[in-house]
C-alpha cells in the first residue's frame, strides 16, 4: 500500500490532552465542494488510526473522531463520521491500531478532519498517525526513510 500524502491528517500527531478536551489536530483535507460521497467507492477509503508512539496517561481513555465540516477551521457544524470510541490508555502501545473503518456512504461536507477527546485524566505523551488508505488488509508502516 502508498499512502497519498493528500490523503493523510499527519504522521506522528500529538496526542497529549487535558481530560475531556476536544481538539482538532492534523491537516484537513479539502473534498473540493459539498456533497461528495467519498464512502461509495470500490474498493471502499478506510479511516486509519494507529498509535505511533505509547500514549501516557493516568488510567484515561482516548478516543479519535473522523468529522467533515462546511468550515476549514472545523470551529463549527461538524458531524462525527467514525470514531475509535473511548479506548484504555494502557492499550495505545506502538503499533497499535486504534480503527480500520470504512468510510460510510454519505454525503459529506467539504472538508474532512480529526478531533481528539481525553477521557478521564490527562495524557502527557504519545503520538498518532491518521489517514485514509484504500487496502488495510496489506497495511504495514515502514520508519521514514529520508
Amino acid at each position: 500500500m502508498i499512502r497519498d500524502v493528500r490523503n493523510t491528517f499527519g504522521d506522528a500527531l500529538a496526542a497529549t490532552l487535558a481530560s475531556t478536551s476536544a481538539t482538532v489536530i492534523g491537516d484537513g483535507i479539502d473534498l473540493g465542494s459539498t456533497g461528495r460521497n467519498i464512502g461509495a467507492g470500490v474498493p471502499p477509503l478506510y479511516f486509519v488510526v494507529r498509535v505511533d508512539t505509547a500514549v501516557v496517561g493516568t488510567s484515561s481513555t482516548y478516543n479519535v473522531e473522523l468529522i467533515t465540516s462546511d468550515s476549514s477551521t472545523f470551529a463549527s457544524g461538524n458531524t462525527t463520521v467514525l470514531q475509535t470510541g473511548a479506548i484504555a490508555e494502557a492499550t495505545l502501545v506502538a503499533g497499535y491500531y486504534m480503527i480500520k473503518a470504512p468510510l460510510p456512504s454519505m454525503t459529506y461536507k467539504r472538508y474532512l478532519g480529526i478531533r481528539n477527546t481525553a477521557g478521564t485524566a490527562n495524557l502527557s505523551a504519545g503520538k498518532i498517525d491518521a489517514f485514509l488508505a484504500n487496502d488495510v488488509n496489506a497495511l504495514d508502516v515502514y520508519p521514514d526513510g529520508i
